[in-house]
């Protein structure tokens, strides 16, 4: 995970749909509700139309008779098994319309499922090369690569290589070091980080990173961020609510003369 399929996709499809008569971006995960996204779906396609207690094959039915005969663009980010794929592809009529179907994935043998096992249909990403990766990684952390320090330049050289030229590895890492002007504090994130996140089987790399960037959160923040491991991956939260869940809990405390709403904006 990380090279930046979903970005890419999400790049595409604002690029493209409108020279489509239907759109829809849906995203799946390892365990999805298949009648949550069928109902992303259809909502995305027919705006006003209630989905609410239908079944999945009532669902499916609805998208397919909308779609018929129609020029449509669907992209489906983040599918992990054949059989998500099984039941959606059912839901999407065939023509000759030049209707485009984006699917998004990390699993081989998904890929070439959702493509009838044609590979030229299967397009792989490429990880950012190291002039692409520095750029990134300088505009994060300082705005520009000539406003970093010279004494911090070969330390930012050294955990640039070991992003190993995925992304989001490069914007989670130079994000942690963000107002961070002493030496001491880049050398422990470089030596924090192993090499080959790319390779590292089951996006063991990325968890590396993510762990590190969480580790290094003051301790409050901590609480705020453990608080959304209770939502299903997914799963849309209200920022008001959540809010006030938070306020509720004592994750957050008034700052000062500030109501404490106030002092969690945005």
């Amino acid at each position: 995970g990380g090279v930046g399929k979903t970005t890419l996709a999400k790049e595409l499809y604002r690029r493209i749909k409108g020279q489509f008569e239907c759109q829809a971006f849906v995203r799946t995960s390892r365990k999805p509700d298949v009648r949550s996204l069928l109902s992303s779906m259809l909502s995305q396609i027919q705006p006003h139309h209630s989905t609410h207690n239908w079944k999945v094959h009532s669902l499916i039915a609805d998208i397919r008779t909308h779609l018929q005969d129609k020029r449509y663009l669907i992209v489906i980010d983040d599918v992990w098994a054949t059989q998500t794929w099984d039941i959606i592809v059912n839901a999407l009529p065939d023509g000759n319309l030049c209707s485009g179907i984006l699917m998004t994935t990390e699993v081989d043998d998904v890929a070439l499922k959702c493509c009838g096992y044609e590979p030229k249909y299967v397009h792989t990403m490429k990880p950012l090369g190291h002039d692409d990766s520095s750029k990134l990684f300088f505009s994060t952390a300082f705005g520009a690569q000539h406003d970093c320090p010279p004494e911090l330049s070969e330390v930012a050289n050294n955990i640039i290589r070991k992003c190993d030229g995925l992304p989001l590895a490069v914007v989670t890492v130079a994000g942690l070091l963000v107002n961070q002007g002493k030496p001491e504090q880049w050398d422990y994130v470089n030596k924090s980080l192993g090499y080959g996140l790319r390779t590292n089987p089951n996006s063991e790399g990325m968890k590396q990173v993510l762990n590190l960037s969480y580790n290094n959160l003051p301790q409050h923040l901590k609480a705020c961020m453990m608080y959304l491991s209770i939502y299903e991956e997914n799963y849309m939260i209200w920022k008001d609510d959540l809010l006030k869940q938070w306020i509720a809990e004592g994750l957050i405390r008034a700052n000062g003369e500030k109501d404490m709403e106030d002092t969690c904006p945005g």
